[in-house]
């Protein structure tokens, strides 16, 4: 599917030249930027999960350590809850080592994926149903008590702040988006209809072809005007591949004190909030002092939020496994893109924090320690394989390639039922064992630097109450 994403893409757009790129006029908050970006990425009409992989988008094991510690701990329980199913591999994976003697309710802001994952669906139907909700109505619209909650590799694309500390002054991250000069875009109906006379009748081309707009095409003036004036929802009739191709490198720092952000990020929080989040507000500042100047931390905002509301609970379990860093000597990135996705790393550490200032109780571990715990497997997922080997330079058909030769039967190590293929072996795990032979290959060879250390940055939090 991503190669032929690439073909159409290559058929819409241009013959690359060498125009300039135009640029935004004024900056954007990138964390507003961020939240337009991910909410039309996930919404459009082809299926999102085809374009990118997740931490439970095909391995099945944490899912399954996740339903080893629930028949543990939790077995009494009759419903569990997930925010962002993706295509249903976990909920999947959680009921067939569980049993069907339970209730698992999926919720998403979009119902993109799951129309494409309806079929897979039919023999769980009596035990998996899908709602259209966004995490931020979550907790107003769900009121189960006790609440047990799953979220897989969720926070990371969710409402998100970006901050630094320059001098003793507080900034928030801005951008200038820019895209090729040359760059021209179909609308969604347009692309609806070129599909159509090329015989395709698939259910992304019907829907496309009903959605909002005209058919028309927009260049890279209009996108960038478009972006200018904030007017998202003329953005969101735009053939979504042009997200792929806006860039993040004019960044500026705006002085914002921490002070502004209730008036600016947490609006709509009732005022028994207050207290608590001035509490993570001296926390955030903390960490901003503990860091050098320009580097990002990150206040994930709807994770925090969605903490407070769930607190009354007289009985409340979440489980979050994410990218992320509990510690900002952790140099991440501040973001990073995946075919124009924006992912924003968890700040595990203030997360943690605010969670105990809730009066909840809290787990903070790696995600490969909370596998090991509930399998007795020790695991790597390939994703790390991948970023160790970066600096080869081989695109992602090559590495996919390799990694399916060399790694295919480690991954069924785990899993002989593993439905690994070319196209989704980077979503899996191997065992640890597996890795460290590969490296010292590596090394042994000089790919791989001497002393090379693996850097975890998947996390699994647990919070709990009651």
């Amino acid at each position: 599917m991503e190669g032929e994403i690439e073909a159409d893409i290559s058929k819409i757009l241009f013959e690359l030249s060498a125009a300039p790129p135009i640029k935004c006029k004024n900056p954007i908050p990138f964390s507003m930027l961020q939240m337009f970006v991910n909410s039309t990425f996930y919404s459009w009409d082809g299926d999102p999960l085809e374009l990118m992989g997740t931490l439970g988008n095909a391995d099945k094991m944490l899912a399954k350590a996740k339903a080893n510690d629930f028949k543990q701990k939790y077995s009494g329980e009759r419903v569990i809850h997930e925010i962002g199913p993706g295509n249903f591999n976990f909920a999947k994976t959680f009921v067939d080592e569980v049993g069907r003697d339970l209730e698992y309710r999926c919720h998403d802001f979009s119902d993109s994926a799951y129309s494409f994952s309806k079929e897979g669906l039919k023999p769980y139907s009596d035990v998996i149903s899908f709602n259209k909700r966004n995490i931020k109505h979550f907790a107003d619209e769900v009121k189960d008590d006790p609440m047990h909650l799953v979220m897989v590799e969720i926070l990371d694309d969710t409402f998100t702040d970006f901050y630094t500390k320059q001098d003793g002054t507080e900034y928030m991250l801005f951008v200038q988006p820019q895209i090729r000069g040359d760059a021209v875009f179909p609308s969604r109906v347009k692309r609806g209809k070129m599909l159509e006379d090329e015989g395709d009748s698939s259910l992304a081309t019907q829907k496309m072809m009903k959605g909002p707009g005209l058919e028309r095409d927009y260049n890279a003036k209009e996108i960038i005007q478009l972006l200018d004036e904030n007017n998202w929802e003329e953005l969101r009739k735009v053939f979504p591949t042009f997200l792929k191709f806006l860039k993040y490198e004019s960044r500026e720092f705006v002085p914002v004190p921490l002070e502004q952000l209730p008036k600016l990020s947490w609006v709509g929080m009732p005022d028994g909030f207050n207290d608590c989040r001035e509490k993570v507000m001296g926390y955030f500042r903390k960490q901003l002092d503990d860091i050098e100047n320009a580097q990002v931390l990150h206040i994930p905002i709807d994770g925090i939020n969605l903490l407070w509301k769930l607190k009354d609970r007289k009985k409340v379990h979440v489980d979050m496994f994410d990218y992320g860093y509990a510690d900002p000597s952790e140099r991440v990135g501040y973001m990073s893109t995946y075919n124009g996705q924006i992912t924003a790393p968890v700040n595990f550490g203030l997360l943690k924090y605010a969670a105990e200032q809730m009066g909840y109780d809290v787990l903070l571990e790696k995600n490969r320690d909370f596998i090991k715990r509930n399998t007795g497997k020790d695991t790597i997922p390939l994703g790390y394989v991948q970023k160790a080997i970066s600096h080869w330079g081989w695109d992602m058909d090559k590495v996919k390639e390799v990694f399916s030769r060399t790694f295919e039967k480690a991954v069924k190590m785990l899993d002989p039922d593993a439905d690994c293929s070319k196209e989704n072996i980077i979503s899996y795990r191997i065992p640890r064992e597996e890795f460290e032979k590969f490296m010292k290959v590596a090394i042994d060879r000089g790919a791989v630097p001497e002393g090379y250390k693996l850097s975890e940055g998947s996390y699994h939090m647990a919070v709990s109450k009651g």
